[in-house]
């Protein structure tokens, strides 16, 4: 899964003679029969084009899992809901503060919305992811002050309540933020501190 991959674990299939799955895995098909259903092989795919940026290719990946649900008609539990919604908010907001474009703001918003009723009935799991949607918004609208506060938000919510990788993904946003306004000394304190919580999860690939 993907957080195997990111761990550096090897993924193996009948089809790859025990090579080891490397960053090229994203490209190749869309589907990873061999080792998932089509559903969540896209799913597991979208997460790690996000996470290595690659945010043209998760926005394609995450459009083929949401359609392969409604043609399936294939039962979502509630944290896959979740996690959908948040990582596919975090892309469209990537893509909006790129490029402008409406449908990107658009979709960035909905995310916002489901997970601030999500957070209401539980901070202790929500609140940070949240948080990290609202610092980004906050970039992509030049809202330096909000974003750099609700970064730290993040990154503090999403070490007290244990979801690590998050704290690192915040940290890592964070960083990427901090460059983009010219403050590159905070930048590498953030991106240091994200590679620390990164190999703390295990991710030796990032």
């Amino acid at each position: 899964d993907a957080i195997s991959f990111l761990r550096g674990c090897t993924l193996v299939s009948s089809g790859t003679n025990g090579q080891e799955t490397n960053e090229d895995w994203l490209t190749s098909s869309r589907y990873t029969t061999e080792l998932y259903n089509a559903n969540n092989g896209c799913f597991v795919r979208m997460l790690i084009a996000y996470f290595f940026r690659k945010y043209d290719l998760a926005m394609e990946l995450a459009q083929i899992h949401q359609e392969s649900i409604v043609i399936t008609g294939q039962c979502i539990r509630g944290n896959i809901i979740v996690n959908e919604t948040f990582y596919l908010g975090l892309i469209a907001i990537e893509l909006a503060r790129r490029r402008g474009e409406q449908k990107w703001i658009a979709l960035g918003k909905d995310s916002l919305i489901k997970l601030e009723g999500w957070a209401i009935h539980s901070s202790w799991n929500f609140q940070h992811k949240l948080e990290l949607l609202r610092a980004e918004y906050a970039f992509f609208q030049q809202d330096v002050r909000k974003a750099a506060r609700m970064y730290d938000s993040s990154i503090y919510h999403a070490g007290a309540h244990g979801f690590i990788h998050e704290q690192a993904l915040a940290c890592e946003r964070a960083a990427i933020f901090s460059s983009c306004i010219g403050n590159n000394i905070t930048a590498r304190e953030y991106l240091c501190r994200a590679r620390e919580l990164y190999l703390k999860w295990g991710a030796k690939r990032k």
